[in-house]
């Protein structure tokens, strides 16, 4: 008799980026005492590394479960149900300006979209969770956020980015 599993095993590709949260969540972060943070959920659209307050975020879910919508304006997507209820996907890319992906996107990233609603946006990958300093955040309201000895990371604005206003999101 021969013991199977129950899934098949995840493609390397899947596997060496799950080897690489775990390794990273491994690693105890550098923390000063006493010093407020803010967790953001940290993803990288296109070139461009992002970040929404993890206090939005709702789900990561798989983009097939999208159903397109003809005739919709460039940025959506299409629609997908989600606990019940019939959500707008929408391109990050496209809502944000970038120019391409570094991979096709994934997974959706479904947030609260300030208005007691709840939308979702493409993402190349799973956004990953970190803590930033508040003096940090604070200071980002008026650009990018600027991680010491890291790229600039681009702190989005979910209910403005979300009612059309790209320049409060920049």
């Amino acid at each position: 008799m021969k013991i199977l599993p129950l899934h098949d095993e995840p493609p390397e590709e899947a596997r060496a980026e799950l080897e690489e949260r775990a390794a990273a969540l491994r690693e105890r972060p550098q923390e000063e005492d006493d010093v407020p943070t803010v967790w953001v959920a940290e993803f990288p659209v296109g070139s461009e590394r992002c970040a929404i307050p993890l206090e939005r975020m709702r789900a990561v879910l798989p983009l097939r479960g999208v159903t397109p919508l003809p005739l919709a304006p460039s940025h959506v997507l299409g629609l997908l149900r989600f606990e019940g209820r019939a959500l707008s996907a929408h391109s990050l890319a496209a809502l944000l300006g970038v120019r391409g992906w570094t991979r096709d996107p994934s997974v959706l990233v479904v947030v609260e979209d300030g208005v007691g609603g709840l939308v979702a946006f493409d993402c190349e990958r799973v956004p990953i969770p970190r803590a930033l300093p508040l003096s940090v955040v604070q200071e980002a309201r008026k650009g990018e956020v600027l991680p010491p000895g890291e790229p600039p990371l681009r702190l989005l604005d979910v209910p403005a980015l979300f009612a059309g206003e790209v320049d409060r999101v920049r």
